[in-house]
This record gives C-alpha cells, structure tokens and sequence, in this order.
C-alpha cells in the first residue's frame, strides 16, 4: 500500500480505497477516532467528528461524505500539550464535522456504526 516505516505526520487514502471500498475506510477511522454525540438542543440532536493529524485523508474524506449526500465540513484545532519537563509541544488536528438527525441517519445507511 506504500506506507513507509515510523512515525506519520500525515496518511493519504491509497487510490486502490475507490468509491465502493471508501465506506469501509470510514466506517474503521469512525471507530477508532470518531464521536457520535446527542446533544439536547430543544430535543435530540446528534452530532458526529472525526478527528486526527491527517490533512490529507480528511480532504478526500470530507468530499466523498458530501458528494454522498451527508453534509460534512473540515477544520483544524490547535492543541497544547504540556509536558512534564515544562515544555510544550502544539499540534494540529484535523476535524471533520457532520450534525443533525439527517446526517447521522445518512452515515448509519451508507457506512454504518462499527461500535
């Protein structure tokens, strides 16, 4: 598949993933580092995120969501992290979002829920 040896700043989506396989490359990253949330927001409300350190693949990934019908938007967060020895290392995440009932009933037909 062409990934090499250590640590990966960034993975993109092997060509070989086409539109067929894809919803089983979304269906493992939500499983892994996804979040489906109800919040109460004058009645249930579901939100989902992905997030990682993977500008690439969320690109590819957020295009193939909403060119399937489900309303996806990326961004990116800073986070801080403090170390014990008093220094402090930023890195960026990537975050795909997708919010409401027909999103969430959209990804549960197209991908579907792993856990």
């Amino acid at each position: 598949m062409g990934f090499t040896v250590g640590k990966k700043k960034d993975i993109p989506i092997p060509s070989i993933f086409d539109e067929d396989l894809m919803r089983f490359v979304l269906a493992g990253l939500f499983a892994t580092d996804g979040c489906l949330t109800i919040v109460n927001n004058s009645g249930k409300y579901p939100r989902m995120f992905f997030t990682a350190a993977l500008p690439t693949a969320f690109g590819k990934i957020t295009d193939y969501l909403n060119n399937n019908g489900i309303s996806a938007s990326c961004y990116t967060r800073k986070f801080i992290k403090i170390h014990e020895k008093a220094f402090r290392k930023t890195k960026t995440h990537y975050v795909i979002s997708s919010n409401g009932p027909r999103n969430a009933e959209k990804f549960r037909e197209l991908i579907g829920f792993i856990n």
